[in-house]
């Protein structure tokens, strides 16, 4: 005959101790989609600057104990190749790719414009990518590319990058600057775009700026180029002279190329860089019991912080 003692004890034929269920943390997640890629110029106006990823902040995600989840990595978009002489190249730049983790997508930031591209940071079906898209170029009668605002709450807070400029109506007409997670980007026509600028989260420990939109480039008769967004660090637009600078911040998309004149090859535009996802949650609770992707693992004011800049999973 079994006995059952209240709070968890049974004795019947022998003792077996009452099991709690297992600790479910509750979660903390950033989200940063990939950088779009920026613009190329011919000898007509300038390449716009790629828009940032999406970016979606979490406080609060609840996970179920030994569930094993995915975790998607989105790398950011190639720069327009450029290599096409006078011409307005006829290679888009390339927008960046979606991450995704534990139910929550931040989209890809939509590309530069060239001119005669009329990019609207377009992807190639048409449809404007929720990251904050770029600007199209603009120049010798093309109309620049707006950029465009995002499509859907869960793409994460990527704005808008400049306004259209009027049409082009000679090779000095400059592009439009990508949008970032903090502001949309400015608008060109006779002075490089700016791309808007980065927002600043502390997951992961100390307060970083991620997701700024890239700067459009310079004009053939502007020799400084777009300045690198310092919010978030966008790439640099380029001079007649330069290509489009890459983005080396998380999420933030690449500069647009320089106009390069009258002669030589159409200069490249930069690339995006890629996205990153951060898992944080109170230390007190059980590590993980199995990661993949290698993410970076650190305990920070009573944390402990999952880093992944590549694909993987985690298991609580």
């Amino acid at each position: 005959m079994g006995m059952t003692i209240s709070g968890g004890l049974t004795i019947s034929g022998g003792i077996s101790l009452y099991s709690p269920p297992s600790q479910t943390p509750t979660v903390e997640a950033l989200i940063i989609g990939g950088g779009g890629g920026g613009g190329s110029a011919g000898s007509n106006g300038s390449g716009g600057g790629g828009g940032a990823g999406g970016l979606v902040y979490q406080p609060s995600v609840s996970v179920s104990p030994g569930a094993t989840y995915t975790v998607t990595v989105g790398d950011g978009g190639a720069g327009d190749p450029g290599g096409y002489g006078n011409q307005s190249s006829p290679n888009p730049a390339s927008p960046g790719i979606a991450s995704s983790a534990l139910g929550y997508t931040a989209l890809g930031g939509g590309r530069g414009g060239s001119p005669g591209t009329v990019a609207n940071g377009y992807s190639t079906s048409g449809t404007a990518l929720a990251g904050g898209s770029g600007g199209g170029g603009s120049g010798s009668g093309a109309v620049a590319g707006a950029g465009q605002q995002p499509g859907s709450a869960s793409g994460g807070f990527g704005n808008s990058g400049g306004a259209t400029s009027p049409t082009g109506t000679s090779g000095n007409q400059a592009a439009m600057g990508g949008g970032g997670s903090g502001a949309a980007g400015s608008g060109g026509r006779t002075t490089p775009g700016i791309g808007g600028a980065g927002s600043s989260y502390n997951i992961s420990g100390t307060a970083t700026y991620y997701a700024a939109g890239g700067s459009a480039g310079g004009t053939n008769t502007d020799t400084t180029g777009g300045a690198a967004q310092t919010l978030g660090g966008g790439g640099a637009g380029g001079n007649r002279f330069n290509g489009g600078g890459n983005a080396t911040n998380y999420g933030s998309g690449g500069g647009g190329a320089g106009t390069n004149g009258s002669s030589g090859p159409a200069l490249s535009g930069g690339s995006g860089y890629q996205g990153v996802v951060f898992i944080r949650y109170l230390a007190t609770y059980p590590a993980a019991t199995a990661t993949t992707g290698s993410p970076t693992i650190t305990l920070s004011g009573g944390y402990r912080i999952y880093q992944f800049t590549a694909s993987g999973s985690i298991t609580f």
